[in-house]
């Protein structure tokens, strides 16, 4: 009896620790399922995050490629304005070099027209002052001629101690002319 009472109560508590453990294993496999359902749960948003990430990283990708293509262009048109604003550089240059060496043609062809200018004015001057001269000397010796006539009339008519003395001062006059 003691053996079968020892047999009962080994049983019993064989019994005891199977349920137990099953007990046990049934709570484990329920906190499993609840655990598996809160991972589940959160392995569905961690996957919509990825895909919003992805969704925004496609976007950023496109957002960088259309910068990267807008900075080409950019880059083109800079160069482009570059030779152009060096083209017209060139060109001002250029064309300030034909306009100062046109100013000093014309400049230079100014000065000699108006050296010759001043130099016919001169000429012009000079052949009218001379002519003038002349005009005036030939007055002053057709007056002095006949003044001389005169004087010599009247030296002539006169005793010869008067005719020294207005020989001498027509021989001056003379000298003077």
């Amino acid at each position: 009896d003691d053996l079968a009472a020892q047999h009962a109560q080994g049983l019993a508590l064989c019994k005891a620790q199977l349920e137990k453990q099953q007990s046990d294993a049934q709570r484990q496999a329920e906190e499993d399922a609840l655990f598996m359902g809160e991972l589940e749960d959160k392995v569905a948003r961690s996957m919509e995050k990825v895909r919003a990430l992805s969704s925004e990283l496609t976007t950023v990708h496109s957002s960088y490629e259309t910068a990267v293509a807008t900075i080409a262009r950019l880059e083109s048109d800079v160069a482009a304005l570059k030779a152009t604003l060096e083209k017209a550089v060139a060109d001002s240059d250029r064309r300030i070099k034909e306009l100062k060496a046109a100013h000093a043609t014309a400049l230079s062809q100014q000065e000699q027209l108006m050296q010759t200018q001043m130099q016919t004015s001169l000429r012009d001057l000079r052949d009218r002052l001379t002519s003038q001269h002349q005009a005036e000397n030939e007055t002053l010796r057709a007056a002095l001629a006949a003044e001389h006539q005169a004087r010599m009339a009247d030296i002539t008519a006169r005793p010869l101690s008067a005719t020294t003395t207005l020989t001498e001062k027509h021989t001056q006059d003379l000298a003077a002319v």
